[in-house]
């Protein structure tokens, strides 16, 4: 993603927090811009770091704090993956879908038009107002099936 449109989701996310009645502060500021110019789907710890660099004076607290106060709001999105703890990213972020691998944890985003329409389809089918959706798909990445067929250990549940 580049630095321009990384720029405008940063910016996206500070004006959802505003219109959300989120007082930004310089830190929440700071931890606006790393959700927002993740590449990734970072969890608190992981912002916690990035944050970190930016303002040495943020602590662990102010990041949970924030994001407890931003995913009450709805400003951010918080993902599970099928994990104990949440990843979180910006819902001013263009609409995607994740390929979670049950081995390694890589998340993948993609976009599909003709996925996007059959749901919208479902929706009207049965007379359904669709606010939001969200689709995860789990299994192997690329590179853990490769690592397979190079005789690795199977995947987490499997026999």
């Amino acid at each position: 993603m580049g630095r321009n449109r990384k720029r405008r989701y940063a910016n996206r996310l500070e004006e959802l927090c505003e219109a959300n009645g989120i007082l930004l502060t310089s830190k929440r500021k700071v931890i606006c811009r790393v959700i927002a110019e993740s590449d990734s789907h970072p969890d608190a710890s992981m912002l916690y770091i990035k944050a970190k660099r930016i303002d040495p004076s943020i602590g662990i607290a102010t990041v949970y704090r924030t994001l407890k106060l931003m995913k009450a709001k709805k400003v951010v999105d918080p993902h599970s993956f099928g994990q104990e703890h949440s990843h979180f990213e910006s819902p001013a972020k263009m609409h995607h879908d994740h390929l979670i691998c049950t081995r390694c944890g890589r998340i993948e985003e993609f976009h599909h038009k003709v996925l996007e329409n059959i749901q919208i389809e479902v929706a009207k089918k049965h007379t359904f107002k669709m606010e939001s959706h969200r689709l995860d798909l789990y299994g192997l990445c690329s590179d853990c099936i490769a690592a397979e067929g190079a005789g690795a250990s199977k995947p987490r549940g499997s026999k």
